[in-house]
């Protein structure tokens, strides 16, 4: 927990926050999860329906928390152009990973409950 306080305190720097949290977690390797489980030949099962709703919901969680981070780091060092960038592509982001909840979390629940 200490390091989600600190990421959403923005006491990581910008390139910290935006492409190891922002870009090479909750990106490439939460995305590259999701793919592969809906994606595997087995099927939906119990199992990869809980797996999924975990991690949309951090994937959620860890968008909000990044945005919030880079909205601090703006509010204490100043605005400067990349992070203006920064916050814009990760408020999108935000709303991309909540459209897709919203798409996903339905079926998997459907999922959850009939299988």
């Amino acid at each position: 927990m200490g390091v989600l306080k600190k990421l959403a305190k923005g006491e990581f720097s910008l390139a910290v926050t935006f492409w190891v949290f922002g870009w090479l977690i909750n990106g490439l390797l939460l995305n590259s999860l999701l793919r592969l489980l809906l994606f595997s030949a087995h099927g939906p099962t119990k199992l990869t329906a809980s797996v999924l709703l975990v991690i949309i919901v951090i994937k959620v969680f860890l968008a909000i928390m990044i945005c919030m981070g880079i909205y601090s780091i703006i509010k204490n060092k100043g605005k400067t152009f990349w992070s203006v960038v920064a916050l814009v592509l990760q408020i999108l982001t935000v709303l991309v990973a909540l459209f897709f909840s919203v798409k996903l979390v339905p079926s998997m629940l459907k999922v959850l409950i009939f299988l």
